[in-house]
């Protein structure tokens, strides 16, 4: 599909999201959340004609917006949906920039019938097998989740059909995960879910999940999974193009500061000299 030219900022009214009581009590018990329909159907449509292009097409593109940072990706990156949650999970603001930055941003087509790309689809994470940077904790009743994944599928998902499977509430387990469940992503301890067009999917990293085999027979899993983590670390080498993230809004561009948030009144903004690389 011919990528289109839209808006890079979100229409959204950021008053919309609240992370209520009970948003705090599920994505504790459970380690992820699940917002159906956040994005309307004109910003469903660009971004999806923009990722397929990134697919077909990419040298129909300027070299540094070959990627979901950029284009109608780009403000899904802090959305106001997305920023109600993570704000509440990982950091709220420091000063003028983000509490929280993100490490990157990828998406996913998948075909009907497709199998998981890579080692996806095996069971992974759970509180007892991840490094200490991802480590769920809640200290005087807040919540810190200082690795999250933020997921916006563009298209439905059917439950069952193939969407990231859950070990819930692993995030937190005193226990290892036992063997045969991770060598099962369709273990029946393994929930799904299912979500029409436009739906935000938060989970913490250190949640035991997996991806599962595309079974919807209508349509691709279309999917864009975006990498959060605190303002004062890095879990990935490299970061985007300076170019990219210059395109951006200022406070977009606070997402991929350097990582180091001691006087942060110091670390507002973002530039050449001052990035995550």
């Amino acid at each position: 599909m011919p990528a289109t030219t839209t808006s890079t900022t979100s229409t959204a009214d950021s008053s919309a999201y609240t992370f209520s009581e009970l948003d705090r009590f599920a994505f504790d018990l459970k380690g992820y959340l699940l917002w159906p329909a956040v994005l309307s159907a004109d910003e469903i449509e660009s971004i999806k004609q923009f990722v397929y292009t990134l697919r077909d097409d990419p040298e129909s593109l300027p070299e540094h917006e070959r990627n979901t940072l950029s284009g109608p990706c780009s403000m899904l990156l802090d959305h106001p949906a997305a920023v109600a949650v993570l704000r509440q999970i990982i950091a709220p603001d420091l000063g003028q920039a983000y509490g929280f930055r993100c490490d990157h941003s990828t998406c996913t087509i998948r075909s009907p019938g497709s199998d998981p790309p890579g080692t996806s689809g095996t069971p992974h994470c759970g509180a007892q097998d991840v490094l200490p940077i991802h480590v769920y904790n809640v200290r005087r009743d807040e919540i810190f989740a200082p690795v999250v994944r933020v997921v916006w599928d563009l298209n439905p998902v059917p439950r069952g059909a193939g969407g990231t499977r859950f070990l819930s509430g692993s995030h937190k387990s005193s226990f290892k995960i036992p063997e045969e469940i991770t060598a099962d992503n369709q273990h029946p301890l393994l929930e799904d879910y299912e979500c029409p067009a436009g739906s935000m999917l938060v989970f913490s990293e250190a949640l035991c999940h997996a991806a599962a085999p595309w079974t919807c027979a209508t349509h691709d899993r279309v999917s864009i999974f975006s990498h959060y983590l605190h303002a004062g670390t890095k879990y990935h080498e490299g970061g985007p193009m300076v170019e990219t993230v210059m395109a951006m809004p200022p406070k977009r561009r606070t997402l991929f500061r350097g990582v180091w948030i001691g006087r942060y009144e110091k670390n507002e903004t973002y530039s050449a000299e001052n990035r995550a690389t």
